[in-house]
């Protein structure tokens, strides 16, 4: 038997990052996304989270729909930064 072998890696992504939270000895606090339409095709999507260290992170997407499909997603680094975006677009 490889010495790996004994280590079971999950196959679903909450799962995965649970499992390489544990593995680095992590314990972030992951907040629920939230998502705010800001027109008929887009909606801004965010989310927080406390990595190991205790330093706080947050991320924003803009995502546009057409007929009820992602047709594209742009990562912002600001809520501001996403609202500009969605608008000139």
């Amino acid at each position: 038997m490889e010495e790996n072998a004994r280590v079971t890696r999950p196959k679903r992504g909450r799962e995965v990052l649970k499992f390489a939270l544990r593995a680095q000895g992590g314990k972030p606090h992951v907040r629920e996304p939230t998502f705010t339409r800001v027109g008929e095709d887009k909606v801004i999507g965010s989310w927080q989270w406390l990595a190991s260290d205790g330093e706080r992170h947050q991320r924003f997407q803009v995502l546009t729909f057409r007929e009820e499909k992602i047709i594209d997603m742009q990562d912002c680094s600001s809520h501001r930064q996403a609202n500009r975006f969605a608008h000139t677009r």
